[in-house]
């Protein structure tokens, strides 16, 4: 695994295409971009909570490189992961992304869409994960040569979103068998974007296990109520929980926020060991980010 600073991969997206100078397609890396929802700065073990379980991030942060003052840059709505996602498909701030109203409308150039910019520099675009009309961007996704909505909500519990992880972990391993099988010669840039660990916070009960609430001690910045009127005290988020807020609750939430990061974590760390046994580990940039913090 290679790791990636921002500014490698902008020379990557941008110079491969145009400089005239391409290598061969077997020197090219494949990219593996991971992108929780929800997942806080200090979500995983390596970047300072102990209480965590996470190998697989945990390995990202210990061979690679780790940006720890990274900040949302902004909404003019309350679901942030909507223009931070749109940004990270436009490479615009969110100032300047598209304006998109409906779920049939386009951005006017698509072939300035990440998707579309990566299949032009020879690559092989696949993504799975959260794609509702609202909480992603849409026609960023539309760009890509396969894109596999999930959003955990299947009546099944197999289809819900305690096993989404395990779902994005299947398919994705699927797609990476799919192309050894048929000798794919172009590198691939995998976009997975699972539903969590954003609320309803469900894992997969093993992972719920490794977690009593008991015993997660709660923020010394921990109040039952906010000291003073923020202008948005009874939006959604904030009617997740009850009010006052009462410590039980707290950590019964932290646990549940936990198991998911954990069950993600291992169904990444399954991804991790496919690449491994294609040989293709060492030749894979993964890329780990998270668009807005708990």
């Amino acid at each position: 695994m290679k790791p990636i600073s921002a500014v490698t991969l902008l020379a990557l997206l941008l110079l491969s295409p145009l400089s005239g100078l391409q290598a061969a397609e077997p020197s090219k890396p494949n990219i593996l971009h991971i992108h929780g929802d929800d997942h806080r700065p200090d979500g995983a073990r390596a970047l300072g909570n102990p209480l965590l379980v996470t190998p697989n991030l945990d390995s990202l942060v210990e061979r690679g490189m780790a940006f720890t003052h990274c900040y949302t840059m902004g909404s003019m709505s309350g679901a942030v992961c909507a223009p931070s996602r749109a940004m990270l498909l436009t490479g615009r701030s969110w100032q300047r992304v598209p304006v998109i109203r409906t779920a049939a409308d386009n951005v006017a150039d698509p072939a300035t869409l990440l998707p579309r910019v990566i299949a032009a520099a020879g690559y092989q675009t696949w993504h799975m994960g959260k794609a509702g009309w609202g909480n992603a961007f849409g026609p960023g996704l539309k760009e890509f040569q396969t894109t596999i909505p999930d959003e955990g909500k299947g009546n099944d519990p197999k289809d819900s979103r305690a096993y989404c992880s395990q779902r994005l972990s299947d398919r994705a391993i699927d797609f990476l068998k799919s192309r050894d099988a048929g000798r794919e010669t172009r590198p691939f840039y995998a976009y997975l974007a699972p539903p969590v660990p954003h609320d309803p916070r469900t894992a997969e009960p093993q992972f719920h296990k490794l977690y009593d609430p008991a015993k997660i001690p709660l923020s010394p910045a921990f109040l039952p109520l906010h000291p003073f009127d923020n202008g948005e005290m009874a939006v959604r988020d904030e009617k997740l929980a009850p009010w006052p807020r009462t410590p039980a609750d707290t950590k019964q939430q932290l646990a549940d926020y936990y198991a998911c990061v954990t069950g993600l974590d291992y169904h990444v760390g399954r991804v991790f060991e496919q690449l491994k046994a294609m040989g293709e580990w060492d030749n894979t940039i993964i890329i780990f980010t998270g668009d807005n913090g708990l």
